[in-house]
């Protein structure tokens, strides 16, 4: 099982205290260095994080993105992938990253990608692969959620599951954001729209190599519409209670969500929690999937561990 371990300020402890909890995670995917538009790759190891896992026996991906001022940036990504020297000089700062800092392996997670870029997204993942694999290094990446492929699509055209499942050692797919905080009100992963998103990358990706990407968080939008905000699953809960109102179950989407107002404005919260996440896992054993990608550690309804335990027969 795959946790994703973002540091989102100097001293940020949220995904490491989740971690320190002993949850039945055997796999993080460090999400600390961002790669910009001259293929120089920034950031740092987590300290604290290598030395648990290395305790645990925990693998640690560094995880390479493109995300830069609340947005993935499209033109770095481009850079990266279709200009030769920035692409060249990319190459080999993740590669020194990976081997320099001690990790077992990288996990791409470019974003926004161009779906002209395509081949070279392919290209780039198979060139890196080259490089790492052969010295015991993971490779893996992670993948926009799809029920079909259109490569014209703006964003998930870019993707090819099938080619790049040849190359990677694991593919997650972030099967969340189905409703993103930038539109109106309605679940962040229903289970039929996850379902059909499985249906579909098996066709083209060995059942070996994926990893369902399970949501621990939610959105607090507007009921009118409009930008929401993150909302960490572990805290929906106490959010309801606050504003006095209950908390509903969608038997459709099989996610709960509640309706409250705070300064005479209507809002609607979606979000996942232990009951969603059974669904999703049911999902994991009836397609025979490699694993689960949770985005992200320190967000979670806290009850999903024991359910993850008891799904992987710890």
């Amino acid at each position: 099982m795959l946790g994703y371990y973002p540091v989102d300020w100097p001293g940020d402890r949220t995904a490491y205290n989740s971690l320190a909890a002993n949850p039945p995670v055997d796999e993080v995917a460090a999400f600390l260095y961002a790669i910009d538009a001259q293929g120089r790759v920034s950031g740092q190891a987590d300290a604290g994080l290598m030395t648990l896992a290395k305790q645990r026996g925990i693998k640690v991906y560094a995880l390479i993105h493109n995300f830069n001022s609340g947005n993935f940036d499209r033109y770095a990504a481009g850079q990266v992938l279709t200009n030769p020297t920035v692409r060249s000089r990319a190459l080999d700062a993740i590669v020194s990253v990976v081997r320099n800092q001690g990790y077992d392996g990288v996990h791409i997670d470019l974003e926004n990608v161009d779906p002209a870029q395509r081949r070279a997204l392919t290209s780039f993942m198979q060139d890196l692969a080259d490089v790492l694999r052969p010295t015991g290094h993971h490779v893996s990446i992670a993948v926009p959620a799809k029920t079909g492929d259109d490569p014209g699509h703006g964003w998930s055209g870019a993707f090819d599951y099938a080619a790049l499942g040849r190359i990677v050692d694991h593919l997650a797919i972030m099967t969340y954001d189905e409703h993103w905080i930038g539109q109106g009100p309605g679940p962040v992963a229903s289970i039929g729209w996850v379902e059909q998103v499985v249906r579909y990358a098996v066709t083209v990706v060995p059942r070996n190599k994926i990893y369902l990407g399970i949501a621990a968080y939610g959105y607090d939008w507007p009921a009118a519409g409009g930008w929401g905000a993150m909302i960490k699953a572990a805290e929906a809960p106490a959010l309801a209670a606050r504003h006095g109102v209950r908390v509903q179950w969608d038997d459709r989407a099989q996610v709960p969500f509640f309706h409250y107002t705070s300064g005479g404005q209507a809002r609607t919260v979606y979000y996942e929690n232990r009951q969603s996440t059974s669904f999703k896992l049911r999902l994991v054993s009836e397609h025979r999937l490699a694993g689960i990608a949770i985005w992200r550690l320190g967000t979670e309804d806290p009850e999903i561990w024991p359910l993850i335990r008891s799904h992987r027969g710890y």
